[in-house]
This record gives structure tokens, C-alpha cells and sequence, in this order.
């Protein structure tokens, strides 16, 4: 019922009689569009809409300081935080720094999550750079003709917008420097099992 009540005082369909000020909240809100269509109206509505879902949606962490892992960043304990989840995605890894070095993992590397989780449970891993980042299972990526290649290393704007890279990406989880990692987020639910596990992670908004 909320998210229809907010698509209703957003195309100004809602009055004030049955809505408690969001005809009020309309007036403020939007009086430039007063004197456009319907159907624009109806538009900006729905941008509007597909903000508020994806904000609602989406949740990032930053991981600074626990006690559940020796070192940052450590993969294996990452995905023990998802319970499996990764395995639902395929993993693009790029600006990659890390030791000891496996021949399967490497600069534009990608893989599926099972392959993933199963290579960095074999060895201790410390990752001290990468951007793992998540991709339904559907999505065909040209690794030669990348879009975006996401990456962290050098990054200065990358606290200005927080935010995943990749636009066909469901997940991002950046190793900092040995220092800390955040996990980027339109999954709610790894983002639930995220926090949950890192009670002491910080959420980024």
C-alpha cells in the first residue's frame, strides 16, 4: 500500500481527503509540472519511482575493523557472510593485487560463483587489491571490449558516489589496500547477510 501511495501522490492522483497532506506534499513537491500531460506526468512518476525502489534496495557496507577475519581482505570469510549467495552470480575480477597467486585468478577474470568459491576455499588468500563484481548468470560480457572496468586502486572519486560501476552489475565487493573492504549492493538479501554476519560493518548511504 505505500509504494502505491507514493505512485499515486507522485502523478497527483492521490487527494488530500484520503491521504493525509500528500496532495500537500504534491503542491510543494512538484509545482513544475502543474502544466504538463498526463502522460508526462505519468513518466516522471515512474523515474521517480525506479529511484525509490532502487534506494530501497540497495544497501553498502564498509568493513573496517573485525574480529571474524585475520586479514583484509579474506574471501573465504566473505562468502561465508553471503551463505551461498555468490554462487548465484558470475564474477568479472579486475585491479587485482594479491598473494599468494592462483593460476585461475587473474586481470579480467571471469568466472562463476561456484568455480570462485571453490578456488579461494583451496588456498589462504589475502587480496590486497580487487573489485570482485557480481553479474546474473544471463549476462554475456565481451571481457576484451569491457564497458566499464571497475577497479579502486587510485579511485579518488570513488567515495564521491558511492556506488556499483558496472550498469549490468548486481554486486561489488572492493579488497582496499589490505585496509578494508565494502560490499556495494542491489541484492537485498546478500546485503542482509552481509550486515547480519559483520554486525560491526557500516552502512554507506
Amino acid at each position: 500500500k505505500g509504494m502505491k501511495n507514493e505512485r499515486l501522490f507522485l502523478t497527483g492522483k492521490i487527494n488530500e481527503k484520503n491521504e493525509n497532506g500528500c496532495k500537500d506534499r504534491w503542491n510543494k513537491g512538484f509545482r513544475d509540472l502543474e502544466g504538463v500531460g498526463e502522460s508526462e506526468r505519468d513518466f516522471f512518476a515512474d523515474t521517480l519511482m525506479k529511484i525509490i525502489l532502487e534506494r530501497k534496495n540497495k544497501m553498502n557496507y564498509i568493513l573496517k575493523d573485525t574480529s571474524k577475519m585475520n586479514g583484509f581482505t579474506d574471501m573465504r570469510v566473505i562468502f561465508h557472510a553471503l551463505d551461498g549467495i555468490q554462487k548465484n552470480y558470475n564474477w568479472l575480477i579486475t585491479d587485482i593485487e594479491y598473494y599468494p597467486e592462483v593460476e585461475e585468478i587473474k586481470e579480467g577474470t571471469f568466472i562463476s560463483g561456484d568455480e570462485l568459491t571453490k578456488l579461494v576455499n583451496q588456498e589462504d588468500i589475502q587480496f590486497i587489491w580487487a573489485v570482485f563484481t557480481g553479474f546474473e548468470k544471463d549476462i554475456k560480457l565481451d571481457i576484451n571490449n569491457l564497458e566499464v572496468v571497475p577497479y579502486i586502486k587510485d579511485h579518488y572519486d570513488f567515495w564521491a558516489n558511492v556506488s556499483i560501476q558496472h550498469p549490468q552489475a548486481m554486486l561489488e565487493i572492493d579488497c582496499c589496500d589490505s585496509s578494508y573492504v565494502t560490499l556495494l549492493s542491489k541484492d537485498e538479501l546478500a546485503s542482509q547477510k552481509f550486515g547480519k554476519y559483520f554486525n560491526e560493518a557500516i552502512e554507506l548511504v
